[in-house]
């Protein structure tokens, strides 16, 4: 991932955050997950901006990339290319715009 990209946050059958990565890095020495994370092994540690809440039920998001309504999102993952029909702009407002009326 790098600068810019769009990320959507899954838990418990809901989107519930949207953001732009920042900064991105390698962690070698792995200082911050054994810091910050119980020891979860993480090297690659990306920075968030522009972080919003949100509650959407993840059959409206999983339709905007095409998914199945049941489809389940594992770990980080980038969405494949065929799957966005639009600019990563309009992709987050129609998120929030979403957000705002559901």
């Amino acid at each position: 991932m790098e600068a810019g990209d769009l990320v959507l946050f899954h838990q418990n059958n809901s989107y519930v955050g949207i953001g732009r990565i920042e900064i991105t890095f390698e962690d070698d020495a792995q200082w911050a997950s054994t810091t910050f994370w119980k020891d979860a092994p993480s090297k690659h540690i990306y920075t968030i901006s522009n972080f919003a809440s949100l509650s959407i039920p993840k059959r409206h998001i999983n339709r905007l990339f095409d998914y199945s309504e049941n489809y389940n999102p594992q770990g980080l993952m980038r969405i494949g290319e065929r799957r966005i029909t639009a600019g990563v702009d309009a992709i987050e407002h129609a998120i929030k715009v979403f957000e705002e009326k559901y």
